[in-house]
């Protein structure tokens, strides 16, 4: 919390931005939870025989909410998008400005390849912190409070049972963003090293000709590239272990929802 209480000022600076895309991105959520919920009362009709009045109707408002969905999901990718590149902008200035003042004793005791990398790829990840960050986590937030009373309004019982996995989807869930967060942690130090090596290459570059170093550092280039791939690799495999299990045990929940759902209605219950 106290990281975030230092992007503050860049948030309340695109505040209006912020909140519009907020808005946008809550409309477009309740449109989608509205489309099950017209599919199904069209489909509670079609055994009345409906007229062909009626069933347009359904036709218009199904369609509707779909432009209303098409207008919502460009609002928030605008309006959550924009600023968070906007922010990254304007860290970045204050970055280079506070870094032109700063003495050269400092940059003595500091890896050049090092400062590169927070300027470049940490900022990358403020950025889409921000940007899609923000917007997963209140989307999230949002969706699974407002389903959760759709179906605790609809069937109580029902939802008591579909929720039966969610204390496995809940833990399965933070140990696997722990372990990916330490994973994704460990590659951005290693590419911090790979910038330092190319930085201070390239700065030495006379130096090496002159003792003929040129074959040592592209093996240690090479070596380091290799280690970071195994690093990139690493993570990705969490990722391949951590999406398939989520899907199967949601899909549990899907499943039971059917199973016992559908029962109810053949029994009539």
């Amino acid at each position: 919390m106290e990281i975030l209480k230092s992007f503050w000022p860049y948030i309340c600076k695109y505040r209006k931005e912020f909140l519009l895309g907020i808005g946008a991105l809550i409309i477009t959520d309740s449109m989608t939870l509205v489309v099950p919920w017209l599919i199904k009362e069209f489909i509670d009709i079609l055994p009345g025989k409906p007229t062909s009045d009626l069933l347009l109707k359904y036709s218009l408002l199904i369609l509707a909410v779909s432009f209303v969905l098409v207008v919502g999901r460009f609002g928030w990718r605008m309006f959550m998008f924009g600023p968070s590149r906007k922010i990254e902008f304007d860290i970045l200035n204050q970055l280079f400005r506070h870094l032109l003042t700063l003495d050269r004793t400092w940059y003595l005791n500091r890896q050049i390849g090092d400062l590169m990398s927070r300027a470049t790829n940490d900022l990358r990840a403020v950025r889409e912190f921000f940007g899609l960050g923000v917007l997963i986590l209140i989307d999230a937030v949002f969706v699974i409070i407002t389903a959760v009373a759709m179906m605790t309004w609809i069937n109580f019982d029902l939802t008591l049972k579909v929720f039966l996995p969610l204390p496995i989807i809940s833990f399965l869930f933070f140990y696997f963003v722990k372990e990916i967060g330490k994973r994704h942690k460990a590659v951005q130090e290693h590419l911090a090293l790979i910038t330092g090596l190319v930085q201070e290459n390239l700065a030495g570059i006379r130096v090496l000709h002159a003792f003929v170093q040129e074959e040592n550092e592209k093996a240690k280039f090479e070596k380091l590239n290799h280690q970071y791939i195994q690093k990139n690799l690493h993570v990705t495999r969490m990722f391949g272990i951590f999406t398939p299990t989520m899907v199967f045990v949601i899909g549990v929940a899907a499943m039971l929802s059917l199973w016992l759902g559908g029962k109810a209605v053949i029994t009539g219950s």
